[in-house]
């Protein structure tokens, strides 16, 4: 079957103008932000950021019914539940979906450090003074040690085959030997496999006698190592922060080694403030809630997105919206402080992370990912921190006060929410338009009075003989005004004349991927689609065959990532149907 081509002003494809309009609102906005954080001076709190994000996260613990449900192959994924509330009316006999979901608890290639002569270039990407970088390689390596040890002891409380070896029995004198040689490794079997805790800095250990050490320094007790050392030696918060976001997004890269400034001496200069006291204890209470965070799949990926979510612009836009922001913040982030500021301005918990992405190298992979169309989502961080990201998050009123009509945001968010086994849109933007109720399945039209959306979640761990476990529930989400979204103009309208043959073509690949991803999602749940636009025939909408009925292999985007998106979409876990009492 031939789809028929897209052309500018066709009501599916936008015209140029609206293109540019979008283009120049997007880049403005992101300006306005830079400018405003070019004028800033004070500090933008960075470490009081990463610690507010880092408590909203639940606890990984099996308190009060010792054993995980967890998955062995390829790797070990600890299941996990979520339950969403979808609407207050009480008519309504769907008014919750439960999802399921997994931690990547387990690893066979773990982190690389490699030390080298970078202090000065990396004080300069981090913008942290090179008295506190000087001490950010021993940090980072001490929180590898602290989370891993807390790994060990909490799946060894739920009954899990883990060890922790070490060349040197652990004492007061030796926690920073063995740290900074990183003489240790922490490790679980599964399967007959061994996996090891995603910070682990090693596989290898020297000594013929490493498990002479299987018992090792209590994680709370290498936490306070790390707390005097910082206190005593003047280390800001920052630095204590940056550290630790470094080791939390380790897990997450494996193109190549982390370059790490040489470790000097140190040198106490016994400097301490309440302030930092009352920080560290609150660090200290949250190291559960790290583990939860850094093995949760695409979570921190996700956070570091978040900030270039805009509801209001729909998929088919998407492309000029992004490369409106692309032309306003890339510059920034040759000064990568500069650039953490920025994101500052839009969210202040997600600053750390990036200037971690920018210090392992990452940085121009997350921005071209967070402004590619189709950004990684884990609605459970989403849940969790109240940050949006998907629309399926968003209310929508009405584009032109039409009797019968609704959004087709409306319509997609209610199909995903009311069918328990609808798997997540891909597509972070909005679909485009509105649609008649009438050529809604009947379904779906009788849960739109409903008003799906999410708004509070429950999470629960699950213990291996599959019961529930309420861990942690997220308060109501404060209410959200309703975001209206632009109507797509057409060439005919007023009397546009649509002279050009379309936008610049990456903005063109990145709203083709992002429309035509979500439209064959909905296809996929519904076994069908209505476009008033268009019969349902469009090359933004489906994609094209040849002859013999099979897909014609489409352009790849150089920004968006397809072959992560079915990665991703193969490696999920079928859906749970959860008991209706929970």
């Amino acid at each position: 079957m031939e789809v028929p081509s897209a052309q500018p002003g066709d009501g599916i494809c936008p015209t140029h103008i609206q293109c540019e309009n979008t283009a120049t609102a997007s880049y403005k906005q992101w300006a306005e932000l830079l400018s405003a954080a070019k004028k800033t001076t004070d500090d933008f709190q960075m470490a009081d950021g990463l610690l507010d994000l880092i408590e909203c996260i639940p606890e990984l613990n099996s308190h009060d019914f010792k054993s995980f449900s967890i998955l062995d192959q390829p790797y070990p994924r600890l299941q996990y539940a979520l339950k969403w509330l979808t609407t207050t009316d009480p008519a309504c006999k769907r008014p919750t979906k439960c999802t399921n979901h997994y931690l990547e608890i387990g690893t066979l290639q773990t982190p690389a450090y490699e030390y080298s002569d970078v202090s000065g270039d990396i004080s300069r990407w981090s913008g942290l003074p090179p008295d506190q970088m000087k001490h950010l390689s021993r940090l980072i390596l001490a929180w590898a040690y602290i989370l891993s040890a807390r790994w060990v002891e909490t799946l060894s409380a739920a009954g899990e085959k883990v060890a922790m070896a070490q060349n040197e029995i652990f004492d007061e004198s030796t926690f920073w030997e063995v740290v900074i040689e990183r003489q240790w490794r922490a490790s679980i079997i599964r399967d007959g496999k061994t996996f090891y805790a995603p910070w682990c800095t090693t596989r290898y250990i020297t000594s013929s006698d490493a498990n002479k050490a299987e018992t090792p320094l209590h994680s709370l007790s290498a936490f306070r190592h790390l707390e005097n050392s910082c206190l005593s030696e003047g280390v800001s918060n920052e630095c204590t922060a940056l550290a630790l976001a470094t080791v939390l997004m380790s897990p997450h890269f494996r193109a190549g080694p982390i370059n790490l400034p040489a470790i000097t001496p140190s040198k106490s200069v016994r400097h301490h403030t309440s302030v930092d006291g009352v920080y560290y204890e609150r660090l200290s209470k949250s190291l559960s809630r790290c583990i939860t965070l850094s093995c949760c799949h695409e979570g921190i990926s996700s956070l570091l997105c978040s900030p270039f979510f805009e509801p209001k612009i729909p998929c088919n836009l998407i492309g000029a919206h992004s490369s409106g922001a692309r032309k306003a913040v890339e510059p920034a982030m040759s000064d990568p402080k500069l650039f953490a500021r920025l994101v500052a301005k839009q969210n202040p918990k997600v600053s750390a992370f990036w200037l971690a992405a920018i210090l392992m190298g990452h940085g121009s992979k997350y921005l071209n990912s967070a402004l590619g169309g189709m950004p990684p989502i884990c609605l459970p961080i989403a849940s969790w921190t109240g940050f949006l990201q998907s629309f399926v998050q968003v209310g929508y009123d009405s584009i032109s006060n039409r009797d019968g009509f609704c959004t087709r945001a409306q319509e997609f968010t209610t199909t995903f929410l009311i069918r328990p086994t609808a798997p997540m849109p891909f597509t972070t933007p909005p679909p485009f338009g509105e649609i008649e109720k009438t050529n809604i399945s009947l379904q779906v039209q009788k849960h739109l009075r409903h008003d799906h959306r999410i708004l509070k979640s429950m999470t629960y761990w699950i213990s291996r003989d599959r019961e529930f476990h309420p861990v942690s529930e997220r308060p109501d989400i404060a209410e959200r005004p309703f975001v209206r979204l632009p109507h797509i103009a057409r060439a005919s309208d007023n009397g546009i004349k649509q002279a050009q043959c379309g936008n610049e073509e990456a903005e063109d690949l990145v709203s083709i991927d992002a429309t035509l991803n979500l439209f064959e999602w909905y296809r996929d749940l519904e076994g069908g689609l209505w476009l008033e636009e268009c019969d349902g025939k469009h090359a933004w909408i489906m994609y094209d065959s040849d002859e013999d009925g099979s897909p014609v292999p489409e352009v790849s985007s150089p920004i968006a990532d397809r072959s992560r998106i079915r990665s991703w979409q193969e490696s999920l876990i079928p859906y749970l149907n959860l008991p209706e009492d929970m």
